[in-house]
């Protein structure tokens, strides 16, 4: 369950010579604009993102000791700015942030786009958010760090780790927020009704972003939802192993895994003990899901 506010303490970095990738306004502005906008859109106005803008650029030498610090080794650079801080702030207010941002300068010789500590995250355990420099305006990479820092993994789809495009966790676009399951286990929604085997068939009309919990052999969540040009998104479904805690082959079991994706009104999806397909209303973004009785192939 996340706090309602939380307050992330964010710091341009200039590394041995390279400089911030942008300067302090334009950090503010990204950070408590499209940023922010975005995470009150994705968790349905339930967290209160407040980015706190460091009010200088934390400059960094090429070395710190007999370590480089222009080799993108995190722990490194973490531990260098914790003492730089601490050596030029008597009253060093770094430590009343549960969670930091750093965001790096361009061209600075990571692989990664954003790198998130797995949380949870307190005042005894730091998370933080590293953001590569070329992309520091991009909202959504910062909603898929801070996931990470929440407790959330990948979302999985057929091996591929972040092949569920309709999570943000997963490897989509700049317009995804979390699916049903990162939602629900985060406490950022609550499901509109649960069935349980043995199944009936029925009908359940769902709105946009509500979904219905599935307990079968295999738990799942089957969910409506809208991007945030309020398009409709085909029913998603993704199996729920966070709560279960068993592997699914080599699967992490934090992630989120997609199942199956409905693509037009009329699809159905089989799994191994029920079976459910669904229809668009017309005029409206809602959808009827028909759960037919359990049966066996």
């Amino acid at each position: 369950m996340l706090n309602k506010t939380f307050k992330a303490l964010t710091m341009l970095l200039s590394i041995c010579n390279r400089p911030e990738s942008m300067s302090i306004p334009q950090a503010t502005s990204v950070l408590q604009g499209p940023v922010r906008s975005f995470i009150n859109f994705c968790t349905n106005g339930m967290l209160n993102f407040n980015p706190i803008i460091y009010p200088s650029v934390v400059k960094m030498p090429c070395y710190t000791g007999s370590y480089s610090l222009d080799t993108c080794d995190t722990d490194i650079l973490h531990t260098a700015i914790q003492k730089k801080l601490d050596n030029e702030i008597k009253d060093n207010y770094i430590r009343y942030y549960d969670h930091l941002i750093f965001i790096l300068p361009k061209n600075y010789p990571c692989t990664f786009v954003g790198l998130g500590t797995m949380g949870p995250c307190n005042s005894t355990r730091r998370c933080a958010v590293w953001v590569n420099g070329d992309y520091a305006d991009a909202p959504a990479l910062y909603l898929h760090e801070l996931g990470h820092n929440f407790g959330l993994g990948h979302a999985n789809f057929e091996g591929n780790s972040y092949g569920d495009f309709s999570d943000v966790m997963g490897y989509c676009c700049s317009e995804r927020c979390f699916n049903a399951v990162h939602s629900h286990s985060l406490g950022l929604t609550s499901h509109v009704k649960v069935i349980k085997s043995p199944f009936k068939s029925q009908l359940i009309t769902l709105k946009p972003n509500e979904y219905v919990f599935i307990e079968g052999k295999q738990r799942l969540i089957v969910q409506n939802r809208q991007n945030e040009r309020s398009e409709h998104i085909p029913t998603t479904f993704v199996g729920v192993n966070l709560y279960l805690k068993k592997e699914i082959d080599s699967y992490n079991v934090d992630d989120s895994i997609l199942l199956n994706n409905l693509q037009v009104p009329g699809d159905s999806g089989t799994f191994d003990n029920f079976k459910v397909n669904y229809k668009q209303l017309l005029g409206d973004s809602s959808t009827v899901i028909q759960i037919s009785e359990s049966y066996h192939l």
